[in-house]
């Protein structure tokens, strides 16, 4: 029980660092590089998260940093929004640039379904076969609805992402991102957690040219 209510405090503490941290009403300068992009406060490293993201064919190529935080997802997006600015991201204008430069950011926010999902070990039932294991979407609701403020009304974030690019007077192409998701519901949807995963990553798409070196 003590354990449970530290946890909880604990969690509290940490959401309204995220809520209360100065970032300012207009964005900072888009950052240059995958160093450059702003941490939020209250994070923890995640090594194993990490390893995985730079598990790619040319790790060369990436720079990551994966963190876990127990927080809102809400107040993360907010945060970044004030501190990166952008646009909603719906697909137009997606040329990278030619020129030597920064593009502008754009994001794209995801957002909880509560269709009922079959959790049986050989998928899902084919027809004439009843699902034995059924997470139900209301479940998963009440799990959200018991501990989160939504985003709006019935609508909580699961996904966040930032994307911009950077063309190198080199030639090469880098994108760079803000990775937000959701990792505070229990496997059967039962219980939630506010507890999520940001990822800041830096990929060279396009090498510059030969003889010259490039940081992500």
């Amino acid at each position: 029980m003590k354990r449970a209510l530290a946890a909880s405090w604990r969690w509290l503490l940490v959401a309204a660092i995220v809520a209360l941290a100065p970032a300012p009403l207009l964005a900072q300068m888009t950052p240059y590089s995958g160093a450059d992009i702003p941490l939020v406060p209250g994070t923890s490293r995640d090594p194993q998260a990490e390893a995985q993201l730079r598990a790619v064919p040319d790790s060369a190529a990436r720079w990551v940093r994966a963190y876990r935080i127990g927080a809102s997802i809400e107040a993360l997006y907010k945060w970044y929004l004030n501190r990166l600015g952008g646009e909603p991201d719906d697909d137009t204008d997606t040329t990278p640039p030619r020129r030597a430069g920064l593009t502008n950011i754009k994001y794209r926010v995801g957002f909880h379904t509560f269709d009922d999902e079959c959790v049986d070990p050989a998928g899902p039932a084919t027809s004439g076969v009843t699902c034995r294991t059924l997470r139900q979407g209301k479940t998963k609701r009440n799990a959200l609805s018991n501990v989160r403020i939504p985003y709006e009304k019935d609508h909580w974030i699961d996904s966040v992402t930032f994307t911009w690019f950077r063309r190198d007077t080199t030639g090469a192409l880098v994108r760079l991102q803000v990775l937000i998701r959701d990792i505070g519901l229990a496997p059967d949807w039962k219980h939630y957690t506010p507890v999520g995963r940001l990822v800041l990553v830096s990929d060279i798409v396009e090498p510059g040219r030969p003889g010259t070196t490039t940081t992500p």
